[in-house]
């Protein structure tokens, strides 16, 4: 189990144990300052999912489901407060800004790194001859 953030830490530390086929539970992210009856909420939901992992059943959102769509992301995004718009494709590109001006912890967002890694997945499945995917983050002043 893990939150958004660490999800590529928690992969690469699962790889390293031999273990890269691990399912991994994304819970929402931050814990850390979030109204108690909303994280159990989220321990309900990922109890749930726990649930039906263990008995075979797909599972949304995890590997034994569809590819994740750019909706998807955006939600997951939000739930820190956090939007995701694409703005453009140009040269094969997709641009997308992030906006961070309701995120109660802009820290806490997933990086834009793993931003564009997801989303070039999910919008490789929506458009042809996608090259790459550029997030504009304000909290990245290289872009």
């Amino acid at each position: 189990m893990t939150t958004p953030p660490f999800l590529s830490l928690t992969r690469r530390v699962a790889a390293e144990l031999g273990r890269a086929d691990l399912a991994v539970l994304v819970v929402p992210h931050p814990l850390g300052g979030t109204d108690p009856d909303e994280v159990r909420r989220w321990g309900a939901e990922s109890a749930e999912i726990a649930a039906r992992a263990l008995a075979g059943t797909p599972v949304p959102g995890s590997d034994q489901a569809e590819p994740a769509r750019l909706a998807d992301l955006q939600q997951t995004l939000r739930q820190d407060g956090a939007e995701l718009r694409l703005e453009r494709i140009e040269g094969g590109v997709a641009h997308l800004t992030l906006e961070l001006a309701d995120a109660r912890c802009a820290e806490c967002v997933m990086p834009a790194e793993f931003i564009e890694r997801l989303a070039g997945a999910a919008l490789a499945a929506e458009i042809d001859g996608l090259g790459g995917v550029v997030v504009h983050d304000p909290r990245r002043e290289d872009r």
